[in-house]
């Protein structure tokens, strides 16, 4: 958009005041480094934007990465206690079952 704009004002600047070849060279030019300069701006704002998303992506998964081992931790430590749970539960029911013969 900002391209067609600046290439059809220049058009126009050309028509309007009549330029000699040298005045047309000259804003010829001064339209190619204005579209160049906006191009390395348009470009260099895409990787300002990539880099700050990749940095947040990047400390996003690794906060999920961290939170998936504790809960596997977590889920280990439980296991085990219900299985000693269990395991004291059986024993009990062993005992009480010896008890009554």
């Amino acid at each position: 958009m900002r391209l067609a704009s600046l290439m059809s004002s220049a058009l126009l600047m050309f028509v309007l005041t009549g330029c000699t070849r040298q005045e047309a060279r000259e804003t010829g030019r001064e339209t190619r480094e204005a579209t160049r300069d906006a191009g390395k701006d348009m470009r260099e704002a895409g990787r300002e934007l990539r880099d700050d998303s990749s940095g947040a992506a990047y400390k996003a998964g690794k906060a999920a990465h961290k939170l998936a081992d504790e809960t596997k931790d977590a889920a280990r430590v439980v296991g085990r206690e219900l299985k000693e749970a269990g395991q004291n539960m059986k024993e009990g029911w062993n005992d009480a079952k010896g008890e009554k013969r």
